[in-house]
């Protein structure tokens, strides 16, 4: 039989994220500044603290929740690094595999009561990133990839303001993660245009269609660049949508993505931006004028198909019917986004072959009344398997299927995600889906074709959970089929 399931490709995606090339997960020494304990003894901070294996050089320390450098509450523990002036905090990271690519993911923000200060993250003396947050809440930030020559090395965080005034940000919850997907000239550098507006480049990687292009700073098309000093452009009069297209590679087939990019508009102006993934939207975000400086922002979910690693991003602005607007992005993302563990996701044990079974004994599953396990080609007709060569099915109302769940992290708010199609011929089975008893959404298929469909979001408890499909329909014979059913984490958008 085929084994081609949606297990695989969460092993997969943990073993890539997590133990890349069978190595030591990255570790970066005390990445949330939890070390010493400073919050509980006055005045709550301290500069240059002893921290094995991390240096903080001139005015950079660590402050705790509720101190007087009035940080809002950490994102990560109960304490921040901060950087005040001219400062640098070092931490020494390991477990990296010589030649693999790695991006810095972590959070920042300004003091509230003082302007801020540019960060430059560095490693070992490469940078990879400048921003200056204007922000006082925390926002989730990604670095340029780096190549690592070697298992270990130095991350650098470091600020040169000689200026007048006191100014500061903090940091925290600093992780090195795998850059997986490579997303092309991801800032929008090239071609340089310097401060005006070029539409339609030429660039590798990019397709612009519409009134799409780059503008440098200073073009009065948007606010200042984010990561260096260009940004995409797009603009659509009265209606007339443009375009970005993005082309992503060494994506993990079957995995699960969000993308995260900074969005601005013209003054005095908004847009509606969607994202899409291989064509198809997962995401409307509205940008309004408050975007007047870049924001951060997060998409939704996306999903590479089971047998692909590569595909095309597209931001597009539609347009309103009566106006010219401009929406612009800067410093594109995209991170993975690690599922819960499910028992069997995708049905394929038993073996069925072409049969179909009943109430088949399967571990960490648990089918009741009349559901099952179907393979590709049996009696029950069902169209193939988007994932592997099996199916589950329910047929009436008061079949159901339970699936162990484990991997979730308590607090942290989650989607389900699976595919559903009618069985031909019969009558219709609408579904509800449930974690821990609590329904998360009913879906009706709407044809015989396998479609993907996502739940309510739900807030994770524990660590483990039971998700159950039950069927609502018991007038006459009626059967419904699903399968590749995920748990994914959401990304909540920035303070």
């Amino acid at each position: 039989m085929r084994y081609h399931s949606a297990a695989r490709h969460i092993l997969a995606l943990t073993l890539l994220v997590f133990f890349p090339g069978a190595a030591a997960a990255q570790v970066v020494v005390d990445p949330s500044f939890e070390t010493p304990v400073v919050r509980n003894v006055t005045p709550g901070f301290q500069y240059r603290p002893t921290v094995a294996g991390a240096t903080f050089t001139a005015s950079a320390g660590i402050a705790g929740n509720g101190s007087g450098w009035e940080f809002q509450d950490a994102p990560d523990g109960f304490q921040v690094g901060f950087l005040q002036g001219s400062a640098a905090i070092s931490q020494n990271v390991t477990g990296l595999t010589p030649g693999m690519t790695y991006t810095v993911q972590f959070h920042i923000a300004k003091r509230p009561i003082t302007e801020s200060n540019e960060v430059t993250v560095s490693f070992n003396g490469l940078p990879i990133l400048k921003f200056k947050p204007n922000d006082n809440g925390w926002v989730a930030m990604t670095t340029r990839a780096f190549t690592a020559s070697s298992s270990r090395g130095t991350l650098t965080f470091s600020t040169n303001d000689l200026g007048a005034g006191d100014v500061a940000s903090g940091i925290d919850m600093v992780t090195v993660v795998p850059a997986i997907v490579e997303v092309p000239d991801a800032s929008f550098e090239t071609p340089d245009v310097a401060s005006a507006y070029v539409r339609n480049p030429s660039a590798a990687g990019l397709t612009f269609t519409g009134d799409a292009g780059i503008a440098g700073n200073g073009s009065g098309l948007a606010p200042a660049a984010v990561d260096g000093d260009q940004v995409g452009i797009m603009r659509s009069a009265y209606g007339f949508p443009s375009s970005i297209t993005l082309n992503l590679s060494n994506l993990t087939a079957g995995a699960s993505y969000a993308a995260r990019f900074f969005a601005g508009v013209k003054p005095r102006q908004s847009c509606a931006l969607s994202v899409a993934f291989n064509g198809v939207t997962f995401s409307t975000l509205q940008i309004t004028p408050l975007f007047q400086s870049f924001a951060p922002m997060l998409s939704g979910i996306f999903t590479v198909p089971p047998t692909a690693n590569a595909g095309t991003l597209t931001f597009a602005n539609a347009g309103s019917p009566g106006s010219v607007v401009t929406c612009a992005i800067d410093l594109v993302a995209v991170l993975p986004v690690l599922p819960a563990v499910i028992a069997d996701p995708s049905f394929e044990v038993p073996d069925q072959g072409t049969g179909f079974t009943y109430n088949p004994s399967v571990a960490g599953v648990s089918f009741a009344n009349q559901s099952g396990i179907a393979g590709n080609g049996s009696d029950w007709g069902i169209e193939d398997a988007p994932d592997g060569d099996q199916v589950a099915f329910l047929q009436g109302g008061s079949a159901q299927i339970a699936l162990n769940v484990s991997g979730l992290n308590p607090g942290v708010l989650y989607a389900v995600q699976f595919y559903i199609a009618q069985r031909p011929g019969y009558g219709v089975n609408p579904v509800t889906v449930a974690i821990d008893g609590a329904p998360i959404g009913t879906f009706r298929p709407g044809s015989t074709s396998f479609v993907s469909v996502t739940s309510l979001l739900f807030t994770a408890t524990r660590a483990n959970g039971t998700l159950t499909f039950t069927g609502t329909n018991s007038a006459g014979d009626t059967g419904t089929a699903i399968d590749m059913v995920a748990v994914i984490p959401v990304p909540r958008a920035p303070l």
